[in-house]
């Protein structure tokens, strides 16, 4: 029978050839393990094996007597022969083999090529593809013992390096090895404990030229992966800008020490602790900065951060620029967000984005300030220190979403509230002033009160009804005059005088003295003795003077009391001039008649 059949033998790293154990020359015991493959197909069943030595690899005749293996079982192409092999140079014995089906008598077919085996034991010599036993960590392993790196190729092109130092540090450069003629992966200035994964390979459409490596200059820098990117300052110290990292993307830049850029395009972390997580063109400078993504971002303050967004900058220390776009963050520990939201820098800034102070020796800007800036395409800038500035052209709604387009701004309670409470009082005391506002779906109160953080007392009420209610013995209009109301002739129509009789009517009032009853409505309940009507008195004579609040409690207000005093002064006046007229008539008639009477006697009268 005439077998295609071919033996694939596992080489170095993963040599099948070995020994088992280290034996006396005379005797050495081999292990071979291998693959068969029949007509393409890794093999399945028993063959017969045979195994000759020759002194060399590829010429001259076997130096011992073929032996066969009888019935050898192999399973999915892979087998294994365990043999004894007396030769006095096992170092340098080449093993041939042959091969026929387990079941045939045919003349056997030789496998082409020849195995080396190697004199020294089975672990440490060589690896199986299959795997090994008896593994000693502290001895046995891959590698190099001397200064030369261990390389490892994928189709002939060098894809990991790994060279130790004396002091025991490894350097490890992956990918782009193959870039040898226009910049490969690089380790420069003596860094040490490098890693280099992968990458520097240029993607199709990607803007540059020729393919760039990654480069690492200071000790414990590592870069991941990705494209001309950058872990540490290029000087000729190490040690400044150690332990920077970059993930990825390209042309990014870890320069400060312990600094780090996540992935994106042509961002960099200058500053110590920096970090950048994504995006392109990002800085982060200051000490501690960091950037979490967007476009031409800037964090140039010491623990300054940007989160994202175009062409923001964090200038201040301990400043924020949370996103949007063009905005800056100027002020110590300021907060910027939206778009063109502007703190201001400190005197002598050059920051293009944060204008500079106009106060002298302001080092800090307008440090504390918080500036949100809505979309508008403008300029919205701080004008001092720990200012709270918002630019919202839809409305500002606090507690509620739902601005209705007539509002600026709306005011909402806590959900767990009845009512809304504003609060206003100086900060060095728990006094102030409330403003309170009781309403239901279709009325609304507004009380004004004092409130020392728990008990209140109202001055005054705007009811629902549109009556203001004061509670106050004797309530202060500190201007002259009175309160004014239209009168305009020409607002006015069915113009009529009063009629007579305005005296007698109020007149016709009972003014009494009173003190409310313990029992009255709070609004009421004013203590100490009132000076006043009573309603059911008044409703008789000026039933428009009298109306009722929503218990039916009756209350008295005047209406049109001026004109009424008016006409009623005016009646006096008619009523006066009348007797006045008359006493003079009268007076006229004795003074005539005591004329007379003086000139029948002769007397005259003085003058």
């Amino acid at each position: 029978m005439n077998l295609l059949t071919t033996l694939h033998r596992i080489l170095p790293l993963t040599l099948a050839i070995t020994f088992a154990t280290a034996l006396p020359v005379a005797a050495s015991t081999f292990v071979y393990e291998g693959r068969l493959d029949e007509m393409g197909q890794p093999a399945n069943g028993r063959y017969d094996i045979q195994l000759a030595p020759y002194a060399t690899e590829k010429q001259g005749s076997a130096i011992a007597t073929p032996m066969t293996f009888e019935d050898v079982e192999v399973r999915d192409g892979r087998f294994r022969i365990d043999f004894d092999l007396a030769l006095t140079e096992a170092d340098s014995t080449w093993l041939e083999l042959a091969v026929r089906a387990g079941d045939e008598s045919t003349t056997y077919s030789t496998i082409p090529g020849r195995a080396k085996a190697i004199a020294a034991p089975l672990v440490g010599a060589c690896w199986s593809t299959v795997g090994d036993s008896g593994v000693i960590a502290a001895t046995n392993f891959l590698g190099t013992t001397d200064a030369q790196p261990i390389n490892i190729r994928a189709n002939g092109v060098q894809g990991w390096s790994m060279t130790g130092g004396a002091d025991g540090y490894v350097n490890i450069v992956g990918g782009g090895q193959g870039l040898t003629s226009v910049n490969p992966p690089q380790i420069l200035g003596g860094a040490q404990g490098v890693f280099i994964g992968n990458g520097g390979k240029r993607t199709t459409g990607l803007a540059g030229g020729l393919p760039e490596g990654n480069r690492v200059s200071d000790h414990n820098g590592v870069i991941a992966g990705g494209y001309g990117n950058r872990a540490g300052d290029l000087d000729a110290n190490p040690e400044n800008g150690a332990f920077a990292a970059v993930v990825g993307g390209i042309f990014n830049w870890a320069v400060g020490s312990r600094s780090f850029v996540g992935s994106g395009d042509s961002n960099q972390a200058t500053g110590g602790y920096a970090a950048i997580s994504g995006g392109a063109y990002n800085l982060a400078m200051g000490l501690a900065s960091s950037v979490g993504g967007g476009e031409g971002n800037r964090a140039m303050g010491n623990a300054s951060v940007v989160s994202g967004g175009f062409s923001n900058v964090a200038f201040g220390v301990d400043s924020v620029v949370a996103g949007g776009a063009a905005s800056c963050a100027g002020g110590s520990f300021s907060f910027a967000a939206g778009r063109r939201a502007k703190i201001v820098a400190p005197i002598g800034s050059t920051e293009a984005q944060c204008p500079p102070s106009t106060l002298a020796g302001d080092t800090n800007g307008h440090e504390g300030s918080f500036v949100w800036a809505d979309s508008t395409n403008a300029d919205f800038v701080s004008t001092g220190p720990n200012q709270f500035l918002m630019r919202a052209s839809g409305g500002v709604g606090v507690n509620t979403a739902a601005i209705p387009a007539a509002m600026d701004v709306v005011l909402a309670s806590r959900p767990s509230n009845n009512d809304f409470n504003l609060w206003m009082r100086p900060q060095s005391v728990n006094n102030g002033i409330a403003l309170g506002v009781a309403a239901t779906a279709s009325t609304a109160d507004l009380f004004i009160s004092r409130f020392d953080g728990t008990n209140y007392f109202t001055y005054a009420t705007w009811q629902n009804d549109g009556r203001l209610r004061v509670f106050f013995d004797n309530p202060i209009k500190p201007t002259a005059g009175g309160w004014a109301a239209p009168s305009d002739a020409r607002l006015k129509h069915h113009i009529e005088p009063l009629s007579t009789g305005t005296l007698d009517r109020l007149l016709t009032l009972q003014g009494v003295t009173f003190e409310y009853n313990a029992n009255a409505p709070k609004n009421y309940f004013v203590p100490g003795v009132h000076t006043g009507f009573l309603a059911q008195d008044v409703e008789k004579v000026f039933p428009d003077w009298v109306s009722n609040d929503e218990s039916g409690f009756k209350l008295v207000a005047p209406k049109g009391f001026e004109a009424l005093a008016v006409e009623a002064l005016r009646e006096l006046r008619v009523e006066k001039d009348v007797q006045i007229e008359t006493l003079s008539a009268e007076n006229a008639s004795l003074t005539a008649r005591l004329v007379a009477i003086e000139r029948r006697l002769g007397i005259a009268l003085e003058k």
